[in-house]
């Protein structure tokens, strides 16, 4: 069983596995890039390959002359490559690990979210289905970001990070009541910089403490309501990742015009 190999099998897991592999998971346009077909389907209480897959699947004789440039082939290809990548780097589980890399994306489907919404999670989202509120923080801001984005973020040790809410938020502002409440489970992921890619470091679960309204400066000297709250790990995060997160930012090279007499 799922259980017995330590993956998890609660309702809200199995119904996400099954959106994913329905591609009712994927916004419109990236399901239609896979082909708008289910790759699994339900039928009553059981599972099965979608028709249309079940057909390429099963399209190419063993004679095939050529059965590596299969459909199938292929398939089987990426299975045993997720699988290899699952074992190697996550302990064939199912859960997000501390100290692994993760993408928005990768967060939303590892936090059972009915669907993709990695495009609308602007530094922080509630999913009241889940009861999952993923929190991304880059460390080093880049200096051209508008200076209404500039949030103070940043971790006072290896077990709390001071975090800014968006601004124009107060204590009473009602998209912060779950996160200020810990009556969703606040998962945080941060990078050093931009720079870095798409991927963060899931830093671990977290419990928001000491909430506290308070100002950041806005674009034209005026003042902007925020709200701050030290986010507490539930276990300490590695040396070398709170070492690797708080290096300073990496500097680019300038190239200097060549010149000729």
């Amino acid at each position: 069983s799922l259980q017995r190999q330590g993956l998890d099998a609660s309702a809200k897991h199995l119904e996400s596995v099954e959106r994913i592999l329905n591609l009712s998971w994927f916004v419109k346009a990236t399901a239609q890039k896979y082909g708008s077909k289910p790759i699994v389907e339900r039928v009553g209480d059981q599972y099965r390959l979608g028709r249309e897959f079940t057909s390429l699947y099963g399209s190419y004789a063993a004679e095939h002359p050529h059965p590596e440039m299969s459909f199938r082939a292929h398939v089987d290809d990426i299975l045993a490559t997720g699988l290899l990548i699952n074992r190697k780097h996550y302990g064939s589980g199912d859960r997000l690990l501390p100290g692994k890399l993760y993408s928005r994306k990768d967060a939303c489907r590892l936090l059972n979210w009915k669907q993709n919404a990695e495009s609308t999670i602007m530094g922080y989202k509630v999913d009241k289905h889940s009861g999952t509120c993923p929190i991304f923080v880059t460390y080093h801001k880049d200096p051209d970001v508008d200076t209404r984005l500039q949030y103070g973020d940043h971790l006072v040790n290896r077990s709390t990070m001071h975090w800014f809410s968006r601004h124009g938020r107060t204590l009473e502002s009602k998209e912060l009541q779950p996160i200020l409440s810990n009556s969703v489970e606040l998962h945080l992921f941060v990078k050093r910089e931009d720079a870095d890619g798409l991927e963060f470091h899931y830093l671990g679960q977290a419990d928001s403490t000491d909430a506290q309204n308070t100002t950041m400066r806005g674009n034209n000297g005026d003042y902007l309501d925020v709200v701050t709250t030290d986010l507490i790990l539930h276990h300490p995060i590695p040396q070398e990742i709170f070492d690797a997160i708080t290096a300073s930012k990496t500097v680019a090279s300038v190239a200097v015009p060549h010149t000729t007499s």
